[in-house]
């Protein structure tokens, strides 16, 4: 997978954890998701979400790969990089609670992030 991460990411990176369902890991000093996705999910709708959310609150982004896509493909399989923001050391506020529970994404969402 660090091949796999290099070549679509133009990211080098020392170690990556597999986990049960995602692999993960650090490159300039910030927590990277990659996850395998089913065939079922709506990656548009997610990706939509995701941009709404980005401009209002810091969330996890989806990442870019050199091609401009948000997928890679490997194997058959495709593969979403997600670039999280965590900080223990930051509040979550009301109003991005708020932002969250009123989302206008109306339609029925199951989204792990």
């Amino acid at each position: 997978m660090n091949n796999f991460v290099a070549y679509f990411y133009k990211m080098n990176i020392k170690e990556i954890k597999h986990h049960n369902k995602y692999y993960s890991f650090i490159y300039n000093n910030y927590l990277y998701h990659l996850y395998p996705l089913d065939s079922n999910i709506n990656v548009n709708n997610m990706i939509n979400m995701n941009r709404k959310l980005i401009y209002h609150t810091l969330v996890s982004e989806i990442i870019k790969n050199i091609y401009g896509s948000y997928l890679s493909n490997f194997n058959n399989q495709s593969f979403m990089l997600i670039k999280i923001f965590v900080s223990t050391m930051k509040k979550i506020s009301l109003e991005e609670i708020s932002y969250l529970a009123n989302s206008l994404y109306t339609e029925n969402i199951d989204i792990n992030w």
